[in-house]
């Protein structure tokens, strides 16, 4: 993200949001204290860890039980059942309007500002 570029919300849930960087494409997710920056191809990698995490079961425990490294990094980010699947709410409505981004660009040839 580069700090002087305009931030433009795509999506938001009761405690996160997800913004895009109109210069560079990349996403910004908030979510408590959690900030991830990524690309749409980083948000399908996400989902896909979520996914792959087999978080049924677990809810309503509020211990962070949920984590992930990224790219091999000296830190993890720690999640409860909820928060995950929140970020997982967050990461698809993402995908979601920039599916609906690129349908109504090919429908009506015109470029689209949605996202």
């Amino acid at each position: 993200m580069h700090a002087d570029s305009p931030l433009k919300k795509v999506f938001a849930t009761a405690n996160g949001v997800v913004y895009k960087c109109s210069c560079c494409d990349s996403f910004q997710v908030s979510l408590g204290n959690a900030l991830l920056a990524t690309h749409a191809d980083g948000i399908k990698r996400l989902l896909a860890v979520i996914d792959g995490m087999g978080a049924s079961g677990d809810a309503g425990r509020s211990d962070r039980r949920y984590t992930f490294r990224p790219d091999d990094r000296p830190y993890a980010y720690a999640f409860n059942y909820d928060e995950l699947q929140e970020l997982k709410q967050l990461l698809e409505g993402a995908q979601a309007m920039q599916a609906l981004k690129a349908m109504v660009e090919a429908t009506t040839g015109v470029p689209n500002t949605i996202c």
